[in-house]
């Protein structure tokens, strides 16, 4: 369509789509009920003890596992059905699909592993660490991708001299930005980073896999978060499911989740449509971003990333508040995101 094949349009609508509703529905899910949507936040009248919410947790299986964990299997799984739904005109084309997907996924095996990495832990550092701090340490991708290059091809893939100085502003501006930040916790930076390492294999690993299997963005997107879904149900069956078998069903304490995520009683769980919209949220997101990368240059999609960085910051802040930033942490936070707008232009 018209709009499909117009840069600025999909570019837009990728900003607003990342910085708005993902950061403010994944967010709202995550620290539910401590934030939520007005209209999504169901209370109880004092003394009413029927059940009347309709909360997504408070399903047996789904309670026992920590809130960035379920998040997690959710984007999954809903994007993969969202787009199946996408592609096909006819039930009849169903079959087709899936047989196609799986014998795409031999290529995507590395490439779903590294999105459930990055997803898994963008989600816990959200949960401890909160959006600024999250997407300034993300702005160390471009190192981290630099780093993977040279030892996947040799240092004649080391990038020009402007760019390893940019570099140099994004590791300089991470470490100033995270310095005594008054919302710093350790878990939550190390998450960060981890999700900023998978992040930048993951672009590697993926481009290659598309170039492979000769397959589009759209269903790329779709063979990894099928396989993506796989690897969290399994992760959750291992790590949750399998030790309840010998315990009580209510006895959820000795699993280490994180800690604003432990309660389950269902005045705590997100509602259905809440996890209905980061769901849908975080498809939209990422198939813009793979209609983006369709349409423009490396340079021309760093520069956005690095601009809709800012912009999830800003409004992550505008949003949900949260203790004031230091002038370092301010200049920190500048610093990584100029290092990494003039690492896209310079390279």
């Amino acid at each position: 369509t018209l709009f499909a094949n117009n840069p600025l349009f999909v570019s837009g609508a990728w900003i607003v789509s990342s910085s708005i509703f993902t950061t403010y529905f994944t967010t709202t899910f995550l620290k539910y009920p401590q934030y939520g949507p007005p209209f999504l936040v169901l209370r109880r009248k004092k003394n009413d003890t029927s059940d009347t919410t309709t909360a997504i947790g408070t399903t047996p299986l789904l309670s026992i596992i920590d809130r960035p964990t379920l998040l997690t299997l959710l984007r999954f799984g809903g994007s993969f059905l969202l787009g199946l739904v996408a592609r096909i005109d006819d039930l009849g084309q169903i079959p087709s699909l899936l047989v196609q997907t799986a014998a795409n996924m031999r290529y995507f095996i590395f490439s779903a592993l590294f999105l459930f990495v990055a997803n898994y832990s963008n989600s816990i550092s959200l949960n401890r660490l909160g959006v600024p701090l999250t997407y300034t340490s993300k702005c160390a991708i471009p190192l981290f991708t630099v780093l993977f290059v040279i030892c996947l091809d040799g240092l004649q893939a080391l990038p020009n001299a402007v760019a390893l100085c940019s570099l140099a502003f994004v590791a300089l501006g991470i470490a100033a930005a995270s310095w005594n930040s008054p919302s710093l916790d350790t878990l939550g930076f190390l998450a960060a980073l981890t999700s900023a390492t998978s992040q930048a294999a993951l672009n590697i690993a993926s481009k290659r896999a598309m170039a492979l299997s000769n397959t589009s963005g759209t269903d790329a997107l779709r063979v990894m978060v099928a396989l993506a879904f796989f690897i969290t149900a399994t992760f959750s069956l291992v790590k949750y499911i399998l030790p309840q078998q010998q315990q009580h069903p209510r006895q959820v304490s000795s699993i280490v989740v994180p800690s604003s995520s432990s309660s389950i009683s269902s005045d705590d769980c997100p509602p259905f449509a809440l996890a209905l919209l980061a769901v849908v949220a975080y498809h939209i997101e990422y198939c813009l971003s793979f209609m983006f990368v369709r349409l423009v240059s490396p340079l021309t999609y760093g520069t956005c990333d690095a601009v809709r960085r800012l912009i999830i910051i800003i409004a992550g802040k505008q949003m949900f508040g949260g203790p004031s930033f230091s002038i370092l942490n301010k200049v920190g936070i500048a610093a990584a995101l100029g290092g990494a707008l003039l690492y896209s232009r310079a390279v």
